[in-house]
């Protein structure tokens, strides 16, 4: 070792030394697993706002999100105290051990979402909880420069304007207006299939492009979100519930009916909207010889299933899932 690094100080090289990173930096840096395109920061905060119990949910975005996101939420909204609680780091209300992972039914639960969005943008919450005292906290890059006291209704109202404009590396990555809206409303469509008794709203650079009232039942919400005629194609389906078997629900379109893509193909496992290759796979072998070649069809598909078969945590933002008896 000392030879090495005598050879490097001959070559007139620096010796690099560990050393600890600054917060905001390991913050900015733990952004990027949580973070990469303003779609995840829409996804953590509607998550946020359905676990606070709101009924009514409304997102702005403008310029694909990278210019602003807005959630606001009737839920039951947070304390002074709670509200500078949940900006730190791994700061959660869910969980107070890993042993309580199998357990969790809610959305987030590590609490590094928010102290990592607000590291990387510059963050307004505005909350207050029943009968409490409405706060305001403003952060800018993570740290904060202002909190006051305000009027507020009932509920929580995140605002994230200049998301990465304090990491250039990760804003040139960002894809084009028109790339980002397309991601963020094809996740803004899954929670509104997933969470029929909410009344959610989305606004794009200023235009209300989706009004989703509680609906009765997937046929009266995929009728809201795609009209009527697409809604016809659908035909519900339903398995039968048997101990320790997963429970599916849903509903799927008819052989006359085909895209060409697979955007409008949903799978929820235990209410979460995830991506997994083997239930698209299964799906698509169920279509062949019955669709045209390389046209898709459209699907809502609920799994029920023991989160003890389940592993929810395999990826950073929750996207995936992993069975523990897939060919079940």
């Amino acid at each position: 070792m000392i030879f090495f690094v005598t050879l490097i100080q001959k070559l007139g090289k620096k010796v690099q030394r560990i050393k600890l990173l600054p917060p905001n930096e390991i913050n900015k840096i733990a952004a990027g697993e949580v973070v990469d395109r303003p779609a995840n920061v829409v996804k953590e905060l509607v998550e946020n706002a359905i676990d606070a119990g709101s009924t009514k949910i409304t997102v702005h975005i403008v310029d694909g999100g990278k210019e602003l996101i807005r959630v606001a939420d009737d839920g039951c909204g947070m304390s002074p105290q709670d509200a500078k609680f949940c900006i730190k780091n791994h700061a959660t209300s869910k969980i107070t051990s890993v042993e309580q992972l199998q357990e969790i039914s809610t959305f987030g639960f590590r609490g590094e979402a928010l102290a990592s969005i607000s590291a990387v943008s510059k963050f307004t919450l505005e909350t207050k909880e029943k009968d409490g005292q409405g706060i305001q906290l403003k952060l800018d890059g993570g740290t904060l420069v202002a909190e006051s006291e305000i009027p507020f209704d009932q509920g929580t109202d995140i605002k994230i304007a200049d998301l990465f404009f304090n990491v250039p590396a990760r804003q040139k990555f960002l894809k084009k207006r028109e790339t980002e809206n397309r991601h963020i409303t094809q996740l803004f469509h899954a929670f509104c299939l997933d969470y029929l008794d909410i009344h959610f709203k989305l606004f794009v650079d200023g235009r209300q492009t989706v009004q989703c009232p509680p609906a009765k039942d997937i046929i009266s919400r995929a009728a809201q979100l795609w009209g009527h005629n697409f809604a016809q194609q659908l035909t519900p389906i339903e398995t039968e519930k048997k101990d320790g078997r997963p429970h599916i629900t849903g509903a799927i379109t008819n052989h006359e009916y085909f895209r060409y893509d697979r955007n409008n193909i949903f799978f929820f496992v235990n209410k979460r909207w995830i991506k997994n290759y083997q239930l698209s796979n299964a799906l698509l072998k169920g279509y062949m010889n019955v669709l045209p070649p390389a046209k898709y069809p459209a699907c809502c598909v609920f799994i029920e299933i023991n989160p003890e078969e389940i592993d929810i945590n395999i990826h950073p933002r929750k996207e995936e899932v992993k069975f523990l008896h897939p060919r079940t």
